[in-house]
Order: C-alpha cells, then structure tokens, then sequence
C-alpha cells in the first residue's frame, strides 16, 4: 500500500477521497495535523499535532467495515498500551468513558475508504468527553509503526465470519445496559445489544426497537 504523509492538511479523507476519484487506488493517506478533521454525520474532529490521522482505501469486502476496522484498531490499542478500551456503537473508542479514537467510512464509487483518527500522543486534553493514551500512560508511540498495525489488522480480521465480528463487538460494547439518548429515536433509550448485521438494539418506553443509523449520547 502506498503511503502518502502530510505535515498539514485539511482532511485526510476528503485526500483519499480524490485520490480514489482520479482512480488512484491501493494508498494510505496519513497527517501530522488536520485542520478540518471530521466525523460521522459531519462533526469536527479535533486532530492537533501528536495524533495519529489517515484515511486508507478498504481492500476487502465486508458488510459492516466500520465494525471490522473498530475492532480491528481495538485491539492493536489494547495490546500497544495495555489497557481497557471499549466500543460505543457503531464508531467511537472509549478510554475510561471517554473518547480517544472514532472511524468514519464513506462510499466513493465502489470503493470504501475509513478514516480513522486516535488520540494517540496529543497532550493536555482537558475535555469532559475526550482524552488521549497520553494522558493515561505517559507512553509516546510511533504514530506511522502503529498504523500499519492496525491496517494489518483491518485486513486479518477481514477474514472472520460475521458471526465472530459480532461477537468479538458485542463484548467489548461501551454503555450495555445504561441509559443514553438516541439521535435517531430523538429519546432516551437503553442499550441492549447488537443485532447480527450489526442494528443496535435498545429499550424504549414503546418497546423494543432496532436502530441502523444514529448516535449515543450518554445521559448525565
């Protein structure tokens, strides 16, 4: 995979993304800061020097990547800094209830491109919904060494059933059993499970639902 590293830019996905438009395919756009760094359903994602930013072209097929490549990132993570993170549907890493890292997939054509941001090295977050593995271990990593990791990975896990990516997600699911508020539902919900094409499954005051798109907002 070719490798293409930026000192600064906009958004290393919306770089992969012209890339696979002009049919450059087989890359991985890597930034040292990205100034417009973004997220699912268009929120900014703060990506200051120190994190680890790239957007790579997915070369392998799978019927929910975000789930594949969440895992994936996960567990590299768990094993570089041996520690507890967990996943909050469908995209966010959490790091003692906070978030240190999220996927965001897009469709360009026929290709997937992920773009994966992860607070790696950042130092002094001080917001009540973020940190960093810095702040929790003190440990500098080698951002490029721990990309090919986890892109290593994607591809590894790329291979397992659906059936063993919903269970390797489904146990290592943040909030199971807690209240949170649903953007979809517009309502508070709890979280129950994840369905085995990868629906979140919550409890309302209506009953049980499956939700396919949305977010999770812990309730305070």
């Amino acid at each position: 995979m070719k490798e293409i590293h930026l000192t600064e830019i906009d958004s290393t996905q919306n770089y992969a993304k012209n890339l696979i438009l002009n049919n450059e395919k087989n890359v991985v756009v890597v930034a040292d800061i990205q100034t417009s760094g973004r997220g699912r359903n268009g929120h900014t994602w703060t990506s200051p020097h120190g994190g680890l930013w790239f957007s790579f072209d997915v070369n392998f097929h799978s019927d929910f990547p975000t789930l594949v490549i969440g895992i994936a990132a996960m567990e590299v993570l768990k094993e570089e800094y041996n520690c507890e993170l967990k996943i909050k549907w469908p995209n966010d890493l959490i790091l003692d209830g906070k978030k240190v890292g999220g996927i965001l997939c897009e469709k360009v054509n026929d290709e997937v491109i992920a773009g994966i941001g992860i607070n790696t090295n950042v130092k002094n977050i001080e917001l009540n919904t973020a940190t960093s593995f810095f702040n929790k271990t003190n440990k500098v990593v080698d951002n490029i060494e721990l990309m090919k990791k986890i892109i290593n990975k994607c591809n590894e896990f790329s291979s397992y059933s659906k059936e063993k990516i919903i269970t390797i997600f489904r146990s290592n699911m943040a909030y199971i059993g807690e209240k949170c508020f649903i953007s979809s539902l517009q309502s508070e919900a709890k979280i129950l499970d994840v369905t085995n094409d990868g629906k979140l499954v919550v409890e309302t005051g209506e009953g049980i639902k499956e939700i396919n798109s949305g977010e999770i907002n812990v309730c305070i």
